[in-house]
């Protein structure tokens, strides 16, 4: 019987707190995060050589923002999916990343459910997930 390895994961984002918190919903969820970079250069280059099935793109950063590798990020890794994980909602930024091929959005806020349900529903079609509503 063939051992199935668990998904890996970068996490391209210039706030600690947000990776951090990426790293936990994901670890919790048995993905496997190969790496985290705070700026979109270092972030490309890392996809390049970590080769991740899944990439977490903050759109925001500085030095450059995400939307700006999504097309050679899709051109290095054709199969991984690519999520930009930001607060913009707006629909340039969407129609720009996805004419660059960005396999998704998970918009800030976000919450554990939120984050693993676009990352399952964005393996099959492009995902646009509402911020995550605090539970009153």
């Amino acid at each position: 019987m063939a051992t199935v390895l668990p998904l890996r994961v970068l996490i391209i984002d210039d706030n600690e707190l947000t990776r951090s918190l990426l790293q936990l919903i994901l670890r919790g969820a048995k993905y496997n995060v190969v790496g985290d970079a705070a700026d979109a250069k270092s972030g490309l280059s890392m996809a390049k050589s970590l080769h991740p099935d899944i990439i977490l793109l903050d759109n925001n950063m500085p030095g450059g923002n995400g939307i700006d590798i999504v097309k050679p990020l899709r051109q290095a890794l054709p199969k991984a999916v690519i999520l930009m994980v930001t607060t913009s909602s707006e629909q340039e930024v969407i129609k720009a990343a996805m004419v660059d091929g960005a396999s998704g959005f998970v918009l800030k806020p976000f919450n554990t459910q939120s984050v693993l349900n676009t990352i399952s529903e964005s393996s099959r079609h492009f995902v646009l997930a509402n911020p995550a509503v605090p539970i009153a």
